[in-house]
């Protein structure tokens, strides 16, 4: 009786194995989305949606990929009328799994900002379990195909690119879907969203120039989805703006290497003040002039820097620093705005 209690045990011990189904799936045989280009055609009044799909291979050892570098990645693209039947189109032209846990950027075209576009893009978006939330936006004024057909300067993988890996860029303030979703629909919120572009003339192989990827300002869009792009090449100020770590910005004669900084909002009587707290390195003092008088000379330029940049911005109804969702609606109209600047240099 023992001998058949054990015969049973074992019996039944290996059915598991016998009945499991296989759901092993070959990398091979899966298509790993690293990023999304979304654009519309005002014509033919039809989405248009592109995957960036990075080679296998890429994800790789870098001894693998770059013997396979010309091959970097492939582009799918499919156009629609409607935003959620092109991405099914696209699930329709590959025949491989897709996979979106690679998925780490999407590019909005100029044609595609707009109210309904991007309330599509949300609610699409937001409802699709099999994307994690957390990729980046960007914005560009380029060809998406132009974006989507780079070549990396050197003979590594196409990982380290903006595409794939945009949270390498530190000088330049990100935005993720998530923040996106949040504050897209908040009243008086004016949103900063990078601005992608091509460049054709930065890197060249064997005297042939390729396309490689910059981020050159940003797209400010409205409450009401409305929106305008300040390059940094026009407006410097806006490094200042967002990101004070890190980076290194010239005024006048002398260039600064910020190490960090922030500032700070609040209302002060009738007055809107601006507190800016900056450590930064001197990395060019031509006259060999003393710190303190630096600093002296500095501050206030920073302050008109700033000044003109909020200036600037408003022409174009833009609350650039957000004051008005901060402090309260029309606080730009009925309050004086003063800039203090704390500049700690060494």
């Amino acid at each position: 009786m023992k001998k058949i209690i054990i015969t049973f045990i074992i019996i039944f011990s290996f059915i598991p194995f016998i009945t499991k189904k296989n759901d092993y799936k070959d990398i091979s045989n899966i298509v790993y989305v690293s990023s999304i280009g979304l654009d519309y055609d005002n014509v033919t009044n039809e989405y248009i949606i592109y995957y960036y799909i990075l080679n296998n291979f890429n994800l790789t050892s870098a001894q693998i990929s770059s013997s396979n570098i010309d091959d970097l990645s492939y582009t799918v693209k499919v156009q629609e009328k409607n935003f959620a039947e092109a991405f099914s189109s696209i699930k329709k032209k590959i025949n491989n799994s897709i996979n979106y846990t690679h998925l780490n950027t999407i590019i909005l075209s100029r044609n595609f900002i707009g109210k309904d576009h991007l309330l599509h893009l949300y609610h699409y978006i937001r409802d699709l379990t099999s994307i994690y939330l957390d990729f980046y936006i960007f914005t560009t004024d380029s060809e998406i195909e132009d974006l989507y057909n780079i070549r990396n300067f050197s003979d590594v993988s196409a990982y380290h690119t903006i595409l794939v890996t945009p949270n390498l860029i530190k000088t330049y303030k990100l935005i993720t879907f998530v923040h996106f979703a949040k504050l897209i629909l908040k009243p008086n919120y004016t949103l900063l969203i990078p601005h992608l572009t091509s460049v054709m003339d930065t890197f060249s192989k064997q005297d042939s120039d390729f396309l490689s990827l910059e981020i050159d300002g940003y797209s400010i869009l409205k409450n009401d989805f409305s929106y305008k792009t300040y390059l940094a090449k026009d407006y410097p100020q806006l490094l200042l703006l967002i990101n004070l770590q890190d980076q290194t910005f010239s005024i006048d004669e002398y260039e600064l290497y910020l190490k960090d900084g922030k500032y700070k909002i609040k209302k002060l009587n009738n007055d809107i003040l601006i507190y800016y707290k900056i450590y930064a390195v001197i990395n060019l003092n031509p006259n060999d002039e003393n710190l303190v008088n630096i600093k002296e000379k500095l501050e206030p330029k920073i302050q008109t820097i700033i000044k003109d940049l909020i200036n600037a911005t408003k022409q174009d109804n833009i609350d650039i620093f957000n004051i008005n969702y901060i402090i309260g609606p029309e606080s730009l109209t009925n309050k004086k705005i003063k800039i203090i600047v704390d500049l700690d240099l060494n």
